[in-house]
């Protein structure tokens, strides 16, 4: 009888165990799990912070990047335009600036070049209209007018009625500039009229080809 009972104990003893290992093991599970879900959680935090550092890093050279073009487009200086937009296309990670950038490319080397030349030379011409402006300004643009007027103008190709204005300018103010007989202000102006109108009729803007539209 004692056999038994002692018998008895020992299995009970040993289901105590059991329960008490099986109770151990869980607790040692659950607080893996808890640690886990803990060290997960830090890990999803830290990389949702990282990655808005980086959209917010790139947003930033994005935004760099497009306003250095911006700046560089207050010039004249379509050369100055293209490399700022080619070093665009080459370090922006975003698609649709990399887009744009080639657009810009596209349009500048098709119409932008004349487009800066044309109202350069508006501005130039529409300054020696009058022949008691201040002589070291009137000598700065005359020296610019005649630079557009015999190498850069022909090297964008511009059409034959600027071709024909620009004549037709250029020699009514070498008359009003060398007091020429017949050299008359208003004999310029109306030349200067002419011009404006030229080189309107001619802008880039008109023709098809222009900011990739399709040609007729």
């Amino acid at each position: 009888m004692a056999s038994q009972n002692d018998d008895r104990d020992y299995q009970l003893g040993l289901a105590r165990l059991g329960l008490e290992r099986a109770r151990f093991r869980y607790e040692i599970v659950k607080w893996l799990i808890i640690a886990i879900g803990a060290v997960a959680s830090f890990l999803v935090v830290d990389y949702g912070r990282l990655q808005i550092e980086k959209f917010r890093a790139t947003a930033e050279n994005e935004r760099e990047l497009v306003n250095a073009y911006l700046s560089a487009s207050e010039t004249v200086d379509p050369n100055l335009w293209l490399r700022k937009l080619e070093l665009i296309r080459t370090l922006s990670s975003d698609g649709g600036t990399q887009t744009w950038a080639a657009g810009e490319i596209s349009y500048i080397k098709r119409c932008a070049a004349k487009v800066a030349l044309y109202q350069e030379t508006l501005l130039a011409a529409a300054s020696l209209l009058d022949p008691h402006s201040d002589p070291a300004e009137r000598v700065v643009a005359r020296q610019r007018f005649e630079q557009l007027y015999w190498a850069e103008l022909p090297y964008v190709d511009e059409g034959d009625a600027v071709i024909k204005a620009m004549i037709v300018f250029r020699r009514e103010l070498l008359a009003v500039d060398s007091g020429q007989a017949g050299g008359d202000l208003l004999d310029l102006n109306s030349a200067m009229i002419q011009l404006s109108k030229a080189l309107k009729d001619d802008h880039p803007q008109n023709d098809a080809t222009c900011r990739g539209k399709p040609a007729n």
